[in-house]
């Protein structure tokens, strides 16, 4: 098992089939390597990728709930194919987190990938959690990432 340290505030521990993502890897991924930290299994075609916002007067007016929906305009813009499967609420690192299920088709293919999204505030920031699958491997990719996702914890 390997950790990562995100923001120097929240550990993730994964297994070894992942990398830490290089700022090259979050970039073509993310289009910034700012506020983003990840981890890749190329081999299962999996990411993890958590970003977070910096702390700011603006993350008092908002929540979870609204960042998500922002970032679910996003995707709709620039995803061919971008559906919503699911909504939920769910705990991350001892916080209540608002999270989304979708599906889409990069540009350029005919992959299906699909997806989920959540969203937790702690510490005046908001952390965004992506993972991101092909299809033909979400049943064993959700399993990694479950243990991953169960893993972060934030530091005291």
């Amino acid at each position: 098992m390997k950790k990562i340290t995100i923001n120097r505030e929240l550990t993730l521990t994964y297994t070894d089939e992942f990398h830490k993502m290089s700022a090259d890897e979050l970039i073509k991924f993310c289009g910034t390597s700012e506020n983003h930290s990840g981890i890749y299994d190329e081999e299962n075609h999996m990411l993890i990728i958590v970003s977070w916002t910096n702390p700011g007067f603006l993350n008092y007016l908002t929540d979870a709930k609204s960042v998500i929906g922002g970032a679910e305009r996003c995707m709709k813009k620039n995803l061919l194919n971008y559906r919503r499967e699911d909504s939920f609420k769910c705990e991350i690192a001892s916080k209540k987190a608002n999270g989304i299920r979708f599906a889409y088709t990069p540009t350029g293919t005919d992959i299906v990938q699909v997806g989920e999204m959540s969203v937790f505030r702690a510490k005046h920031k908001f952390y965004v959690i992506q993972f991101i699958s092909r299809s033909e491997y979400n049943a064993q990719n959700r399993v990694a990432y479950a243990d991953a996702l169960h893993s972060l914890k934030l530091s005291a």
